[in-house]
């Protein structure tokens, strides 16, 4: 607003044409006389938006003239305050129109939700179990399992060994509080037709039902395995390590009990494989590659042996 003359009241109008017409002449009053005693007013200029000047006759150099809405979008000039603002095309968002509504980003989906772009100007969210919404943002609840409670977000409160949204998740490693296992045991947890059952699967050289877990006092290894198999405790069990020549539960079968000699003869000169089930355990195939000269003999060639007696 330009201030422009002072002039006596009532003696001409002090606007005239004193004012460009991009904007509005207002008369304002002085608070003084003049020499006469008369009151003065003052003529004033207020320019419309975009306009500058005494007179009001200059436009503004406007903030939309280097075009920093983007894709498209419209450019609005800001006279109080100045500066200007972006009105985006459709599926752009932004201060300057740069963000596509599209694009996927870290919080485009909650509670965990996965985000896809399905184009340019539209995501979709796939929610985790219990959340729905456009963006995951409503829990809904189904009940909570296996004595799990609801809280009043509508979260389960979930009993031990029990956890997950709905309470439908048994905890791995199950914790030993839940059997009681003594003496390292491993706690065991079945729910066979709602019917719930604990146990414990105790470590090597200790035995027990339910939670006992006891070290054993008179070992089971004692006298069970035999022909120098090496005996160990496995989950309350003996199990044999058996020799190679010895096997079964208690090594006490034999694998090799004699001696072979496997020998070919000019009857068998044509055979490409000489079979032999030596033992219950293995069996031996040989390849033979017959010369004239082998063919040429009366007399058996020895081509494998095993000696039992070491």
């Amino acid at each position: 607003m330009r201030m422009y003359s002072s002039c006596a009241f009532n003696r001409h109008d002090p606007c005239g044409n004193l004012c460009s017409p991009n904007s509005k002449c207002q008369f304002l009053d002085t608070g003084g006389t003049d020499d006469q005693g008369s009151l003065t007013r003052t003529a004033a200029c207020v320019c419309d938006a975009g306009f500058e000047g005494e007179f009001c006759d200059r436009q503004q150099a406007s903030d939309c003239s280097g075009q920093p809405c983007l894709n498209g979008s419209e450019c609005v000039d800001q006279t109080n305050p100045s500066g200007f603002i972006c009105i985006c095309a459709t599926g752009y968002t932004g201060d300057i129109c740069d963000v596509p509504l599209g694009l996927c980003t870290e919080t485009s989906c909650e509670n965990g939700g996965t985000c896809y772009n399905l184009d340019p100007l539209s995501i979709f969210c796939l929610c985790k179990e219990g959340y729905a919404g456009q963006r995951c943002e409503r829990m809904i609840n189904f009940g909570c399992f296996n004595k799990g409670t609801a809280r009043r977000d509508g979260s389960c409160a979930c009993t031990t060994p029990w956890e997950g949204t709905f309470c439908t998740l048994l905890k791995n490693p199950v914790p030993v509080e839940v059997c009681g296992c003594a003496n390292g045991g491993t706690c065991v947890y079945d729910v066979t037709n709602e019917i719930e059952q604990t146990s414990c699967k105790c470590p090597d050289n200790y035995v027990g039902e339910k939670s006992e877990c006891e070290i054993q006092s008179v070992s089971p290894c004692d006298g069970y395995c035999y022909n120098g198999g090496i005996c160990r405790i496995v989950n309350g069990t003996p199990v044999c390590q058996c020799t190679l020549r010895f096997s079964r539960k208690q090594c006490n079968t034999g694998n090799i009990d004699k001696s072979y000699n496997v020998k070919l003869s000019p009857s068998t000169q044509d055979l490409s494989c000489v079979l032999k089930d030596l033992t219950p355990v293995f069996s031996v195939c040989l390849w033979i590659r017959a010369t004239p000269k082998d063919a040429s003999q009366n007399s058996d060639m020895p081509i494998f042996e095993i000696d039992f007696g070491g």
